[in-house]
């Protein structure tokens, strides 16, 4: 077993910090804020993952996790030391790595002996060929210091059992590296299980996780201008996914039409690999990323749209947005379409309530404009349009029998396609969904 810190304590470093932790490993969780430190050590759920807060109280109970922002401990008790910070977009587009370099300041200048920092953070390529040059600037003459990057693929609302049992492990080495074993040794339960260890370089690994990213966020604006298509022609975009997803050079997973890709990643790298390619001056790249993060944004205009077509009078009209983080099994808000469509809806003098499950403290915080329930039945009680806009299970489990004497208009908007539309049409509902053509009660 080893002793490790983890730097940055997000959805990303959190989790992995825990993990580690279950796994037997002695950890330190390190983070400059001293607010989410608190929450951490007092025990308070400062971000919702499903099973990660237990996973947390679990292993600082026994002692495996502890947290701190002490970089001098940290340093003199650990070898080995996790990069878990986010790094947004700047408003060129370009991924910032200013907390990476904020931590590598105050790590390395600390270090003596031999030691390992691994990057997890999502970077573009070359970014370690830079940090190298600043970890140079930075180390003492008695310490040996080795970069490596390790991209994590982990998807919210299931990081653990991404994390315990991931598809694929890549590490990504300086040439004439010799850490091969030290990283076999590491994820040794997971290459038990049958994972794949991909070993490569520095470039290779950053582009990876850069790559898987871009990737997602093509096919899921593909299946979303075919929904358009669908639209135009009464055709059914569930039918024509299925039929798409039954081919192995496809596959089924991001073939959901709905109201567009939104959190974390997927929207700042898809700009940094545009901005990466810009640099590169690769003219097609930003081309083809343009047109998707085109697509992206027409989703809620799409929405919006529709909302007020099921309205003519907005105008004071109650209308129920359910959900608003960017995906179930989430608190997250960042880049959360939902919430942009119900921006959208308040700019049109409607009166917007909003409902989800886990994400309202965050939307009362941010978005003023709209009034944050803490109930889903005050939240659609008299509303003239129910909108599900995140599919939370207990919105696509909604009863339409049981909502029908809540509500003023038997009128809901699908913006998921998670509803079943012969029960609602049945039970007498006006439903619209995302290019479900014409089907018969």
């Amino acid at each position: 077993m080893m002793e490790m810190t983890v730097i940055g304590l997000g959805y990303l470093g959190l989790t992995h910090a825990a993990c580690m932790a279950s796994l037997g490993h002695t950890v330190i969780g390190l983070d400059h804020d001293l607010t989410r430190i608190g929450a951490i050590a007092s025990g308070q759920q400062w971000l919702y993952e499903p099973g990660l807060h237990d996973l947390v109280e679990k292993q600082m109970s026994n002692g495996k996790l502890r947290i701190s922002n002490n970089y001098h401990d940290a340093a003199t008790t650990a070898h080995l030391h996790f990069l878990a910070v986010g790094t947004p977009a700047d408003e060129n587009g370009r991924t910032d790595l200013i907390a990476i370099q904020q931590a590598l300041t105050q790590l390395v200048p600390l270090l003596r002996g031999s030691h390992v920092i691994v990057g997890k953070s999502t970077v573009p390529a070359g970014t370690c060929a830079q940090l190298q040059q600043l970890i140079r600037s930075l180390q003492h003459a008695d310490a040996q210091i080795e970069l490596v990057w390790n991209p994590e693929f982990l998807r919210e609302g299931n990081a653990i059992a991404d994390t315990l049992h991931p598809e694929r492990i890549v590490v990504g080495l300086q040439q004439g590296s010799s850490l091969q074993a030290f990283f076999e040794q590491l994820y040794a339960p997971m290459l038990a299980e049958g994972v794949p260890l991909i070993v490569t370089d520095w470039a290779t690994a950053e582009l990876s996780k850069v790559a898987a990213n871009a990737f997602l966020a093509l096919k899921l604006s593909f299946i979303n201008a075919v929904s358009d298509m669908c639209g135009q022609h009464d055709a059914d975009i569930g039918d024509v996914a299925q039929i798409l997803g039954l081919d192995s050079r496809i596959g089924s997973q991001y073939l959901r039409a709905g109201l567009g890709y939104g959190g974390g990643c997927l929207p700042k790298d898809v700009q940094g690999f545009i901005a990466a390619a810009r640099d590169a001056q690769i003219e097609s790249v930003p081309a083809l990323f343009n047109a998707v993060t085109a697509i992206n944004e027409t989703r809620i205009t799409n929405a919006l749209d529709d909302a007020l077509r099921l309205v003519p009078t907005p105008a004071g009209a109650k209308i129920a947005v359910l959900g608003c983080a960017f995906k179930p099994n989430s608190d997250d808000i960042r880049h959360s379409p939902a919430l942009a469509l119900a921006r959208g809806l308040s700019q049109h003098a409607v009166d917007v309530h909003v409902y989800d499950p886990k994400a309202g403290a965050h939307v009362r915080a941010s978005v003023p404009e709209v009034t944050v329930q803490e109930t889903l039945v005050a939240c659609v009680e008299d509303a003239q349009l129910v909108i599900i806009a995140t599919e939370w299970d207990e919105f696509v489990k909604l009863d339409p029998i049981w909502l029908q004497q809540v509500v003023a208009k038997k009128k809901v908007l699908d913006l998921r396609n998670c509803l079943d539309l012969r029960q609602w049409q049945a039970a007498g509902w006006e439903y619209r969904g995302i290019a479900r053509g014409h089907v018969s009660v």
